[in-house]
């Protein structure tokens, strides 16, 4: 399974999720209204205690959020 994350912005709220490619389905998500690096980070931690995240690569684009020394050093 190749999981993928991004960010997207719904009115006045951010989306943070994770779906999985082969499925298309959501697997864990996060709103906030600040668009920050807490906001990957939660949705992050909802993931990896409910899935074999071992050896997974986990696929985002290129947001400041997933260039951040916090998000690359978890």
């Amino acid at each position: 399974m190749k999981p993928v994350t991004e960010v997207t912005y719904l009115s006045v709220y951010y989306l943070s999720f994770i779906r999985y490619l082969i499925y298309n389905g959501i697997v864990v998500w996060q709103v906030s209204k600040r668009n920050d690096v807490k906001l990957v980070l939660y949705t992050g931690e909802q993931w990896t205690p409910k899935r074999d995240v071992f050896e997974a690569v986990l696929h985002s684009n290129q947001g400041f959020q997933y260039a951040s020394q916090a998000y690359n050093t978890r």
